[in-house]
């Protein structure tokens, strides 16, 4: 979808309300995924808008995982892969609305 659009600019929301540490999300993100989420928003940037990319910094609930997770980020943008681990679990609400999305987008991509 991304691709088709051809933006001219990408924009990072750098908010931690989706974190597993977060009191408010089900979506239960670790570091590791802001950490390749920027990472691949910075890859798509560079194929589509000559690397153009605003980060902001938005809000979470939990400081602690706010400021992990925008470490993360911040070492993604220079280019420094992250050494963490995936643990956990994901709520059964949370892949339900994944698949959800993906059958949103699916069909999206088909029209």
């Amino acid at each position: 979808v991304v691709r088709e659009f051809g933006p001219e600019l990408m924009v990072i929301s750098a908010g931690s309300d989706s974190h597993r540490d977060d009191p408010i999300s089900g979506l239960r993100l670790t570091e590791k995924g802001y950490s390749k989420m920027a990472s691949t928003v910075l890859q798509i940037a560079d194929d589509l808008c000559s690397g153009k990319v605003v980060v902001e910094l938005e809000g979470g609930y939990n400081l602690d995982a706010l400021a992990r997770s925008n470490y993360e980020i911040l070492r993604s943008l220079l280019g420094i892969s992250p050494d963490l681990k995936i643990d956990g679990y994901v709520r059964g609400s949370t892949n339900r609305i994944v698949d959800s999305l993906k059958e949103i987008f699916g069909n999206y991509h088909k029209i």
